[in-house]
């Protein structure tokens, strides 16, 4: 995001969730959603396209497992939960 001079909001119900997220939260303190986003063994593709170029592909997915998970704004950092956007801290594996 940075080098691309943009922002981000990720849509938290669209986050993929291992079942050892949801595991290990019942005794780390996180959330599952918290593992997702900043444990480093659990490991997904992240790629932006244009909006057009996204419905061509979760129409006809060229892979299993594809899914929205965000979209490109024009700066910051952002989880959105339920329809409200609060600050995402980065976090993980530096």
């Amino acid at each position: 995001l940075e080098e691309s001079r943009c922002g981000a909001v990720l849509v938290a119900e669209a986050i993929p969730v291992s079942v050892a997220a949801v595991e290990l939260s019942r005794t780390s303190g996180k959330t599952p959603l918290q593992h997702a986003l900043g444990d480093g063994e659990d490991f997904e593709l992240v790629f932006a396209v244009s909006p057009a170029d996204g419905e061509k592909l979760l129409r006809d997915p060229p892979v299993s497992g594809l899914v929205k998970v965000g979209e490109c704004v024009e700066s910051g950092l952002w989880l959105e939960t339920a329809g409200t956007r609060e600050p995402l801290a980065p976090t993980g594996w530096v």
